[in-house]
């Protein structure tokens, strides 16, 4: 069965396809146009209005899924459907990166052990016990 929110997507992409000048209506394959037909929403009443920018129009983001696969299988010519292949991997070698960085991210402690050092005090002898101690050296005492 079919989401919900899918089925009302279906309904607004048919309305929005059929806008769609012909020669552009037709690249779409039939059956799929009936898979949109049978799945869709019958008592959604969403309307188009030419007047108004696609950004403008109250569309779900279902339905902006469901047109967007529609133009990258069906629309777009072959240069497009290239630019968006090599898109997608230049994504897909992104989302690789970032989840390799999150991966030593999580080997990593989350608290630094932190290293003491300790100041030792050295006590220089004094100069009368210094030159006692050289005076020694000297004769070998």
């Amino acid at each position: 069965m079919i989401n919900n929110e899918y089925s009302k997507a279906y309904s607004e992409v048919l309305e929005i396809i059929s806008v769609l000048p012909k020669s552009e209506y037709n690249k779409i394959p039939v059956k799929y146009i009936e898979y949109l037909e049978e799945n869709a929403d019958k008592s959604e009443n969403f309307k188009y209005n030419i007047g108004l920018s696609f950004d403008k129009q109250n569309i779900s983001n279902e339905a902006k899924d469901v047109l967007s696969v529609i133009y990258r299988l069906f629309l777009a010519d072959n240069q497009t459907k290239k630019y968006l292949s090599d898109v997608d991997k230049g994504l897909m070698v992104d989302i690789k990166k970032c989840d390799d960085g999150a991966l030593k991210k999580a080997d990593e402690p989350k608290y630094r052990q932190l290293t003491k050092t300790a100041i030792m005090v050295v006590k220089k002898p004094s100069l009368l016990k210094r030159f006692v101690n050289k005076l020694k050296k000297w004769f070998h005492f």
